[in-house]
Formats: structure tokens, sequence, C-alpha cells
């Protein structure tokens, strides 16, 4: 990223201050403008990566009109305000503004754009040249039927556009993409290289300065794809791995700390391991041939970590299956059984699981937005919340991994719950629970759908992609 002149951020307040000052006058009821507010927000986070040359994620911010009239800068103001309230900006490893300064400036920015007929249209969930995929709606029509070559080309569509529209790895889209396409291969035919070329790019070109976040979902993405696709570790592989444990805490963890909470795959310092130890146990041949001393003892202070972890709701209390399929040997033969039962315990009576029956909302992580149980609370089904997409697909996912048969009935009666709840774009629709993260592109649905292909896969509900396809 490159530090752009003064003049950049001259010109970026000079028309966010028009632009907002117009929604401000227009707003009834609003707290009044604060430019100095803007001024110091827009010097201290937006400076470096919007300007005229190689602008990041092809968004210039120095040349764009405070004009709403004219279509290309109505949907850059929608994106730039879009992007802070998803998290995309500022980015992993950037200065990010605390709750209330962020709230602030998008509040500000709502109440302009918000006269906009134009720009209340909703954006599509994915979309670059050639691609378009719709926002994701509770209202998208079912399927009659399990359409997976629909469902293959939303999974690999989705991330072909977000690695050329962002480029940054990211839990909800690449980072869940490269985590679970590549176990696909075998059936499906081998992922995108483009989107393999991103994460090795991570590897020699992104800045250091990420948080631990974003070091292991980058050699999760990495490892998945050599163990699946290449079949040998490569050097950039190898690489991520030395530096995700450069990064690794002396309790065995990662830090998550400083990030929101992105259910179901930022939640805790728990899941990150997990994820972590995804990723060194798919590299191929990585644990067997480890003979440097420090990353040996970085494995073993990871196992530690689990051993003593006691986790925090009933979502971790699964995950422990994870673990042991993992790390055999770190989980007790009694709490294997717990977690089984446990799942067993949670599948509700029309064959499918609740992702926010796993926890109460404040003991999703330590790091929760206060807002959060607002959000949920607020919702028709707060008190009998019914099945969804993402736990029903990830409680079979845990139970085929922890050698349940995919004869097991109520293994079966997940797979018919998922088959039957299928979207017409090819997704599964699933409500994001994160406030204010990814709530208005609802991207849990797309982690749903790779997870539901992960279970189709370990069910043997899969055909073997055609040539054509």
């Amino acid at each position: 990223m490159k530090v752009i002149c003064t003049v950049l951020c001259q010109l970026l307040f000079a028309g966010l201050c028009l632009l907002l000052s117009v929604g401000s006058a227009r707003a009834q009821g609003t707290a009044p403008f604060k430019p100095e507010m803007l001024s110091g927000f827009i010097q201290k986070y937006c400076s470096k990566c919007h300007g005229a040359k190689e602008p990041e994620a092809d968004l210039r911010l120095d040349n764009v009109s405070p004009h709403l009239s004219r279509d290309k800068t109505e949907g850059t103001w929608r994106r730039v305000l879009d992007a802070l309230r998803d998290g995309d900006m500022p980015p992993e490893g950037e200065p990010k503004p605390d709750a209330g300064e962020l709230k602030a400036v998008m509040d500000h920015l709502a109440i302009a754009i918000s006269r906009s007929t134009t720009l209340l249209k909703p954006l599509p969930q994915y979309k670059t040249e050639g691609i378009e995929i719709p926002h994701a709606t509770a209202d998208e029509p079912q399927l009659d039927r399990f359409n997976q070559e629909a469902a293959v080309k939303y999974l690999d569509d989705g991330a072909v556009a977000w690695v050329r529209s962002y480029k940054c790895i990211t839990c909800h889209s690449s980072g869940t993409y490269m985590a679970e396409r590549p176990g696909l291969t075998k059936m499906l035919g081998p992922p995108p290289a483009e989107v393999h070329k991103n994460f090795t790019d991570a590897v020699y070109i992104e800045s250091p300065d990420k948080g631990d976040f974003w070091f292991v979902w980058r050699t999760l993405g990495l490892a998945e794809w050599d163990k699946h696709v290449s079949g040998n570790l490569s050097e950039h592989t190898d690489q991520a791995l030395k530096e995700m444990f450069s990064r690794q805490q002396d309790n065995g963890a990662w830090n998550i700390a400083e990030r929101r909470i992105q259910i179901p795959h930022v939640i805790s310092e728990f899941e990150l391991a997990v994820q972590a130890a995804r990723a060194i146990a798919a590299a191929p041949g990585w644990l067997e041939n480890l003979e440097e001393e420090n990353l040996r003892q970085g494995v073993e202070r990871l196992r530690k970590y689990f051993r003593g972890y006691q986790p925090r709701n009933d979502y971790e209390l699964t995950l422990r299956l994870r673990v042991d399929t993992l790390l055999p040997g770190v989980v007790s033969p009694e709490q294997r059984r717990q977690s089984i039962a446990l799942l067993r315990r949670r599948q509700q009576e029309d064959g499918g699981w609740s992702t926010r029956r796993m926890s109460d909302v404040e003991n999703w992580s330590v790091v929760a937005d206060p807002r959060l149980a607002d959000a949920w609370q607020s919702r028709p089904d707060a008190d009998d919340p019914g099945s969804d997409a993402y736990m029903t697909a990830f409680a079979i996912v845990l139970l085929r991994e922890a050698g349940v048969p995919a004869s097991d009935e109520q293994i079966q009666e997940g797979i018919a719950w998922l088959k039957s709840n299928q979207r017409q774009s090819g997704r599964w629709w699933v409500q994001s629970l994160t406030y204010p993260g990814d709530n208005r592109r609802h991207f849990t649905t797309y982690i749903a759908t790779a997870q539901v292909l992960r279970a189709m896969n370990l069910c043997g509900e899969l055909e073997p992609a055609t040539a054509s396809e």
C-alpha cells in the first residue's frame, strides 16, 4: 500500500463533507454533522489505500464526485459504507477505529445517502466481470431437489469474484473456500487456480503486519490445496506454517482479542486454534517430518492448550470432535462420547440443527459486540430459533469425521433437511449472526454452502463432475 499525498485527504474530505451535509440537512431529528470528526477518520484510516496509484480493491477515492445523481459515484459511496459496515475497511493489519468512532462515521454516511433510491438497492453478494450473484435473502425460492452443479458454481464463482474484487483473505469467503473446496477436488475437479494464486501471493507480497487470524486462514487454505490438489508440501505452504507459528502465543493459541466476532468462524482463540490445527494436519508430511525444535515445541504447546481448554459453549464442545480427528490423543474418549451425545441431543424435530441453539449470545466470544444480543432478540424467532444450513451441515461433518456412519438415521435426516432447503441460486440461505459485520450480505450463507457440499461428500451424496463441468 502506498501513502498518498495530502491532496487526496483534502479532496476526499471535501467530497464527504458536501455529501454528508446534504444528507444531514434532509434528515429529520438527526445529530448535527461534525466535519472535524470525519476529517480525522479519513486521515487516519483511509489515506493509504485508495489513491490514484494502484488503489486497493480497485476503489479510487481521490477523484470521486460528491454528487449522488451520478451512477458511478452512487455505487462508490454505497461501497464505502458497506465496506465499513462489513468490517472490510480498514483492512486487517491496519489501524482500526474503536466501535464508537466507527459507528459515528457510518451513521453520518448512512444519513447522507439514505435519500437516494438507487443506493437503497441491495448490493450483489459477489460481483466481478462475468459474475454477479444476487444478494442473499430469506425470500429466495427453494429448489424442488438438490442441484449439485448449481451449488458448486455458486461456491466457485463467489470465491473468484471475491479475490478479484478485494484480494484480501477472509474467513467468510476466500478463507472458507480454500479451507473446504480443495477437499472436493477428487469428486468435482480442482478449484480455480486464481484463488490459489491469491493465497500464494499473500506469502510473498502481502504486508507482514496482519493479525493472527489472517496468518492462520492463509496457512489453512494453502495446506488444504497441497493435500488435495498438488499432493506435495509446497515452499509457500512451508513458509506460511513457519510464519503462523511465529505468531503463536505462550499459551499455545493465537490472538483474536481485537477482532469483531463473525459467527461461526471468528469467535474465540479456541476456534482459531482449531483452524491452525487443521492447517498442520493437512500439510502433506509436515508433522511427520518436523525437525525444527521451535516448531516441535509450538505443536506441543498447541496440544497442551487443547488439553487444558474449557469450552465456553456447546459449539466449542462439539469442536472437540474436530480436535480429536486432527490431533489424536488430545481429547479423551469420554470427552469424545460427550460431544457426540451433545450433537445428537441438539438435532431438531425437522432433522436439522440450529446455530443459535449452540450458545447464549453473550457466550459466543469475549469480544462480542454488546449490540449483538439486541440484534438477535429483535428477530421474530428469538425465543425459538429454527434449523439452519450451517449448523446442520457442520453437525453432519463432525459426526462423520468422528466415525459415525453415513447410514446413521440422524445423519440421513440431516441430509434430507439440507436437500429440501437449497435455494435457486445454488446456495443455502443462513441469516448472518454478526452485528454490525456481514449481516447486510449474509456471508454465512456462503460458509453454509461450503459446509453443505462437504457434508454431502462425506455421506456419498455427490456425483463425479463430468468433463464439461
